[in-house]
């Protein structure tokens, strides 16, 4: 698509990073809270092996994402 996506790590000390997501896409994207909820996803992923974890991918959770995103989109006003 048309949009961009960017990550910038910054070390806040030994053994811990601050990651930093950046999103831009254009105001007729359609499927934003799917998009968001799979970059969350992603992120938690990265968390989950940062910390030498498991963490399953599954689509409870991802509807869970879409659902919060969604409410939160709603109760902005632009």
């Amino acid at each position: 698509g048309s949009g961009r996506v960017s990550f910038m790590l910054k070390e806040l000390e030994s053994a811990k990073t601050l990651i930093h997501f950046k999103e831009q896409l254009p105001y007729d994207f359609t499927g934003l809270s799917k998009d968001l909820a799979g970059w969350m996803m992603q992120l938690e992923r990265l968390r989950a092996i940062a910390e030498k974890r498991a963490f399953t991918l599954d689509k409870d959770t991802f509807r869970k994402y879409i659902e919060e995103i969604e409410t939160s989109l709603s109760e902005r006003v632009i």
